[in-house]
């Protein structure tokens, strides 16, 4: 977002239409630009740079001659370059992507599941590598990211993927981050293409030294043991090695002058020099005068980023000495600008504001350290006041959320993290999302306890630390805290507590889900405490209809059929007594799905009709109602695909996807445009099949749903078998098996592993063939995937058969598997139904010798 803003001239506050408006210009410019200019093999092609460095965000067109770069003309709306208009969906993606730091995140007023508004981060990603792709047609693209490890993993998805998106492009992506990045992100990058890590050893010591003496070249006689001194501290560490020449001319060993730096050799002895980062801060920090120290604390309490506006209104009003009046703020941020404690950005986040940034993190963290419990509270309480007017969309809400949260003011902590927490879902950051739903709901835990602390806790050392910081809070600046304050209402608290468990949901912790919901659930308001006051039932009621409709889902994940179809009777049953048939579509689709999954077409068909009587129900207009009459028409034609009309069939799955848009219901549309590629596959259209499934895995990483993605992987894999594309279905196979274990998918994973059988075989890998497809019948033998069983055994006869006749390790397994197939015949396939298929692979069996 940053990156984009700057380049394309995007302000702050600017909606969705400028955005858009703006990088349409910009693009159009470059075009144009680049049509204008002379051809690459003669070295004058412009090329797009975009970089981020501190201090501040730097983009720029530059050019590889010596040529100062063109002036890039305003360019009228009626002058859009016409290749322009073919990115206009693409480029309306990346403007509401900027503009929803403004506001335009999903609301957490709706109660309904999430599944219903949640779009995914690789929407962004792909929008953005389109926009990529446009000038990667016309130069080189060169993008630059300096300290990675500061990075939110937002756009660390977006780095990742751009790569594997633009993978045959001239695009370099260069980044550098320090080693605990990789402690968050262990394998960012690995797997891609062209990707290379290339790890910074510590400096040798001889090129310490040069750059020691590089740094201090105006001092005439460095003397050897002062150099031997700070070399040794500095360990093959650039950064200790500066820091510490700071910490040196701040203690005035080194002594500017103009030509010439003088040295005191006998103050090195007076000093003691750190050897770690945090270290030579805190010695920084404490050779500071009051009033640099007291900002530097000030500004901790802001951020590694802040502003000078909240400095002046947090920061105590200087003392006047001997007459004088005290130093301004934009004074002493100049001083320690000058220290390079501080520096200054080129932009700002908050309009009208000077914002700056510490020029190492370990300072913020030092300073911050040095302050007291309660003077951090007022000042974060002062910080939290200071940005919510000028920080307004849900993009900011985690900020808010922080300051909230350590100022104790926890009612509005809990309602900032649950802003920030449906902003970081509606893009796919379902982790992001689920630590501020963590967060709120132990605040939620925190205010329905006895509170014992109290500010007593830190009363030994605070007043001390006021006094060495100048910072403590004037009278009266914090109010008591009250232990039985409300700081939510019931509707507040399960709203909360069911969102949580849709994360969970999507991120396969299916158990913590489910203890999620019912949490919810017991938060829902039965009867009114309040003596004489009424509470009518039914928006209880209605909870508990919304509530079954999402532990349903988590029991459809888990191929829990029977446990699904009960919870969505109880929907049904709910909604319907309080007259809200509205709510009974999506109750109804998954009923159908768990009567078909159990085999009962019957039931599935009632269901299904049902459903769609009840859509009517809902307004015409509503996104809902067509995702719901697409649900029931894929389950209509699931009943006539197994009865093998498979034309009735495509007709209702092509119907189902022409009811949504890829827009507003991308979920909806994957399954049916899923369902009509199985149906040409069925019919022998394997290209045709593929690409329909091609589209619809793209769809479902819009939503981020990991098993909805496993499966559309499993689906690929087995196409890529039957087109002879050994390598590509492996992939495929694979991806789908690590997703559906992370998505908890348990009952699907059996058909997932016998497609990574069947791929490891094709590829050669012929010992881990037969390990996924003994797994896949073991999977199968579970109560919600009896389904798979036949074709799983199937697989594993087929395969272990096969390789059963090498003479050597691999043959030996096969031939204990073929051993172990033959006893488990009868005990698998006991049905008299089943008899031609057992005879078929008894034989198979039996022409292979025992091992």
């Amino acid at each position: 977002g940053a990156l984009l803003r700057t380049r394309f001239d995007i302000d702050e506050e600017d909606a969705a239409a400028t955005i858009e408006a703006k990088l349409r210009r910009g693009l159009s410019a470059f075009a144009r630009e680049r049509a204008a200019g002379r051809p690459p093999d003669e070295g004058g092609a412009p090329s797009f740079a975009l970089t981020t460095q501190a201090p501040a965000t730097v983009l720029s067109i530059t050019r590889p001659s010596a040529d100062p770069p063109p002036t890039t003309p305003a360019v009228r709306l009626d002058e859009v370059d016409p290749a322009v208009d073919e990115l206009a969906e693409h480029v309306a993606i990346v403007a509401q992507m900027l503009a929803a730091a403004r506001g335009v995140a999903a609301s957490t007023a709706s109660v309904l599941s999430d599944d219903q508004w949640s779009q995914s981060k690789t929407r962004n990603s792909a929008a953005i590598a389109r926009l990529l792709g446009f000038l990667l047609e016309r130069a080189p693209v060169v993008v630059l990211c300096d300290d990675l490890q500061w990075a939110d993993d937002a756009s660390l998805d977006v780095l990742d993927e751009l790569s594997a998106r633009l993978f045959d492009t001239p695009l370099f992506v260069a980044c550098t981050a320090r080693s605990d990045f990789f402690d968050r992100r262990p394998h960012w990058g690995e797997g891609k293409e062209g990707h290379a890590r290339i790890e910074v050893r510590p400096l040798p010591r001889r090129y310490v030294e040069e750059m020691l003496r590089d740094r201090l070249r105006l001092v005439p006689r460095l003397p050897p043991e002062l150099v031997a001194t700070i070399v040794d501290r500095a360990a093959g560490n650039p950064l200790v090695l500066v820091e510490s020449l700071h910490l040196l001319i701040d203690a005035g060993v080194f002594e500017r002058g103009e030509r010439e730096w003088g040295v005191h050799e006998e103050r090195v002895r007076s000093l003691t020099l750190p050897g770690t980062i945090q270290g030579i801060m805190q010695a920084r920090l404490d050779r500071l005068d009051p009033d640099e120290r007291q900002l530097l604390g000030v500004a901790s309490v802001v951020g590694e980023t802040f502003w000078e506006g909240a400095i002046d209104a947090l920061r105590p009003v200087p003392h006047e000495t001997a007459g004088a009046r005290g130093p301004t703020a934009a004074a002493v941020l100049r001083r320690l600008r000058d220290k390079q404690l501080v520096r200054a950005r080129e932009t700002s986040s908050v309009a009208g504001e000077h914002e700056l940034v510490f020029a190492e993190v370990a300072m913020c963290e030092v300073a911050y350290e040095t302050l007291s419990r309660k003077v951090r509270r007022a000042l974060h309480q002062g910080a939290a006041s200071w940005l919510a007017p000028r920080l307004l969309g849900d993009g900011a809400a985690a900020l808010l959320a922080k300051h909230y949260d350590r100022g104790e003011q926890p009612k509005e902590a809990i309602a900032c993290f649950a802003r920030a927490a449906a902003h970081a879902a509606t893009v796919g950051q379902n982790a992001e999302a689920l630590r501020h739903y963590a967060r709120a709901c132990e605040l939620l835990d925190e205010a329905s306890e006895p509170d014992d602390a109290s500010d007593s806790d830190d009363a030994s050392d605070s007043d001390e630390l006021d006094r060495r910081t100048g910072l403590a809070p004037p009278p009266g600046a914090i109010g008591p805290i009250d232990s039985e304050r409300r700081v939510a209402g019931w509707r507040d608290r399960a709203r909360v507590r069911a969102e949580l468990g849709d994360v969970l949901r999507r991120l396969g912790r299916l158990d913590e889900a489910d203890r999620a919901h019912a949490r919810a659930r017991r938060d829902v308001l039965r009867r009114e405490r309040r003596a004489g006051v009424a509470l009518e039932g039914v928006e209880a009621t209605l909870w508990d209809a919304r509530l079954d409709l999402r532990m349903a889902l988590t029991a459809k994940v888990r191929g829990d059929a029977g446990g699904a179809l009960e919870l969505a009777r109880g929907g049904i049953a709910h909604a319907t007594a309080v007259r809200a048939s509205a709510e009974t579509p999506p109750l109804f689709a998954l009923a159908a799905w768990a009567h078909r999954r159990q085999g009962d077409l019957v039931g599935c068909h009632a269901a299904a009709i049902e459903g769609l009587r009840a859509c009517r129900a809902i307004a015409p207009g509503d996104a809902r109602r067509r995702e719901a009459v697409s649900q029931l028409l894929v389950s209509l034609g699931a009943i006539f695909y197994v009865q093998r009309k498979m034309i009735r069939a495509e007709r209702c799955y092509r119907q189902a996807a022409r009811i949504v848009d890829e827009a507003t219901n991308p979920r909806a549309l994957s399954v049916a445009l899923n369902n009509v590629a199985v149906v040409r596959y069925e019919q022998g259209d394997l290209v045709g099949a593929r690409q329909l499934f091609v589209k619809s895995l793209a769809l479902k990483e819009r939503e981020g749903d990991l098993f909805a993605i496993a499966i559309a992987h499993s689906n690929l894999a087995e196409i890529d078998l039957n087109l002879g594309q050994a390598a590509a279905a492996l992939d495929h196979a694979k991806q789908s098996v690590r997703l559906c274990e992370q998505a908890g998918g348990h009952a699907d994973l059996a058909d997932c592993c016998r497609n990574l059988a069947e791929a490891s075989f094709a590829s050669g890998r012929l010992d881990e063939a037969l390990a996924a497809a003994e797994r896949a019948v073991e999977l199968a033998r579970a109560p919600g995937a009896l389904g798979y069983l036949p074709r799983n055994f199937d697989a594993l006869v087929r395969l272990a058969v096969a390789v059963a006749a090498r003479d050597d390790q691999v043959g030996a397994r096969a031939g204990e598997l073929v051993r172990r197939a033959r006893t488990l015949l009868p005990e698998l396939f006991p049905e008299p139904s089943q008899a031609a298929k057992v005879a078929e692979w008894r034989a198979l069996l039996s022409a292979t010798p025992p091992c």
